[in-house]
This record gives C-alpha cells, sequence and structure tokens, in this order.
C-alpha cells in the first residue's frame, strides 16, 4: 500500500488487503507463448505489424485453445489497430477451405468489442448468453471498454490471452516517455 500512498498523497489510516477469490497455484495457468503451434515467433510490435506469419499462428493457437478451455474466452489486443489487423488476417482465406475465423465460428462464436459505446451493452449480453452455452469468444482492446470495469466472473473468462503489449502510444502527451 506504501506505493499507493506516496502515488496519491494520501495517508490511508484503514487498509483491508483479502486473498483473491482464485487460488493462483492451482487455479490459474499463466503462460507467455513465444512460438506458435508451427514453431513462427509469436512477434507483435509495431514494426512487425506487415507480417502475417505470427498473426495467422496466433489465430491458430486460438482455434487449438478454443477446442479445450470451457465457455468464454478474452482475446485483449495492445491497440484497436492491431484488433482489426488480426481479425482481417483471419478474415482472408490463404488457400484453405476455411478461414481462421470461420474455423474458431465452428468451435464457439466470436464477438468483437465495438468503437460505439451503445452497441457494448448489446455485445456484453450476448457474448455472456453464447459463452454460457457453446462458448464465446471476445476479441478486445487493453485499455477499451471491455478492459474497464466489467465483471469476466465464471464462465465468461475461462481463458484470457493478450496479443502484443500494451504501451501507450509515443504520441500520446498523457504519458511520459522516458521511464520506458
Amino acid at each position: 500500500m506504501k506505493s499507493f500512498e506516496s502515488e496519491l498523497k494520501i495517508d490511508f489510516k484503514v487498509q483491508l488487503t483479502n486473498d483473491h477469490v482464485i487460488d493462483p497455484k492451482s487455479q490459474c495457468l499463466t503462460v507467455v507463448l513465444k512460438k506458435g503451434v508451427s514453431g513462427v515467433p509469436l512477434q507483435f510490435s509495431y514494426d512487425k505489424r506487415d507480417n502475417d506469419a505470427p498473426i495467422r499462428e496466433m489465430g491458430n493457437c486460438l482455434i487449438n485453445f478454443s477446442r479445450v478451455i470451457p465457455n468464454g474466452i478474452l482475446v485483449f489486443f495492445a491497440s484497436y489497430g492491431l484488433m482489426f489487423r488480426c481479425l482481417d488476417v483471419w478474415a482472408s482465406a490463404t488457400g484453405r477451405e476455411k478461414t481462421i475465423l470461420e474455423r474458431l465460428e465452428e468451435i464457439k462464436r466470436t464477438f468483437k468489442e465495438p468503437k460505439n459505446t451503445t452497441l457494448m451493452k448489446t455485445i456484453m449480453e450476448d457474448y455472456s448468453k453464447a459463452a454460457k452455452q457453446k462458448g464465446a469468444i471476445l476479441f478486445a482492446v487493453c485499455r477499451g471498454k471491455a478492459s474497464e470495469g466489467i465483471d469476466f466472473a465464471d464462465e465468461m473468462a475461462r481463458g484470457v490471452f493478450i496479443v502484443g503489449i500494451p504501451y501507450p502510444s509515443l504520441v500520446d502527451r498523457r504519458y511520459d516517455h522516458s521511464t520506458l
């Protein structure tokens, strides 16, 4: 708590610290995927954004994980640009009979975080229903509408993926980039 006190410049006289509802040792698996199913490095840095190979590889990983992870899966992208780029690549044919998105849809319903805030409530209701039934995948953005203030309890988030590292934009004046 000392970091909050110094950062907020407020003295917290009463502090409550509870254990998390999930036991991280027995109920949570954290993995960093460096390579995909066929050995392609999963690199999503800005300078590699035009390379389709890691995007397709990530899509194939999601297909495999979707087969074994029940209910809802959240896929958070570092930016809207990366999310739209991945969804475009996954929707395009590569000589296979089905696209990556079509193959994902066979396993779980897919949803995309809308840029329009008014659509978010409907998307979340539909995602929640689908997650509890056949299963669902929500594609969303770090620091977006779905990642802030929504409780993805129980069936709504049995798996969470973060694609890319959500660094603040270099042109955003709100951040001090000297610390990066």
